[in-house]
């Protein structure tokens, strides 16, 4: 519940480790750390049994990419996941080698070519993470396409049947209050 962040991503990682039977997660946020969402969806990936992630009400950007390393998302009824294009905040000061040449080799600018890397690691990531829970590698790169490569404005909501139609594992809970005030209800605790 909440953001997701570079340090709550190593914890919840060492949680889901110890884990050996069937997980739940509860997720409610409005994504955050891209590599943190990475992380997390691969320890997901790799978790030995089957994997629910429970949205009972927003799972958008990061969060959406953990959600699809989920054998199934369950989802309240008005809930949604988001696109998980990226939101990225460079210093153009800050330059990195890699972009720099590879800008230079295309006759791009680093910021396209930044941004192609980033969306690019984000498809594969969510790609890797379904087809380790059993997609079809096919399936898995097409939802991870069009969730990613998007030209809609990042912060549209995917309702339950708009991810259904995406082709995303998706069971809707008419009756999801209980979780929802589990979400609420931790929430509290978190800053």
């Amino acid at each position: 519940v909440g953001q997701i962040t570079a340090g709550g991503a190593a914890g919840l990682v060492q949680r889901i480790m110890r884990v050996q039977g069937p997980l739940v997660l509860l997720l409610d946020s409005a994504g955050g750390d891209i590599q943190s969402g990475l992380q997390i969806a691969h320890a997901l990936a790799a978790h030995p049994a089957r994997v629910v992630v429970r949205a009972p009400d927003q799972c958008d950007s990061a969060a959406t990419m953990v959600a699809c390393a989920a054998d199934r998302i369950v989802m309240g009824p008005h809930a949604h996941v988001g696109y998980t294009d990226a939101i990225c905040h460079v210093d153009p000061n800050d330059l990195r080698a890699g972009p720099v040449v590879a800008a230079d080799k295309l006759g791009t600018t680093v910021e396209l070519q930044r941004s192609r890397s980033t969306l690019a690691r984000i498809a594969d990531g969510i790609a890797e993470a379904m087809i380790a829970r059993g997609r079809p590698a096919s399936a898995a790169r097409a939802i991870a396409q069009r969730l990613t490569f998007t030209e809609v404005d990042h912060w549209v909501p995917l309702f339950p049947e708009h991810a259904q139609a995406l082709g995303l594992h998706i069971e809707i809970d008419p009756d999801d209050r209980r979780w929802y005030l589990l979400a609420y209800l931790s929430s509290w605790s978190h800053p």
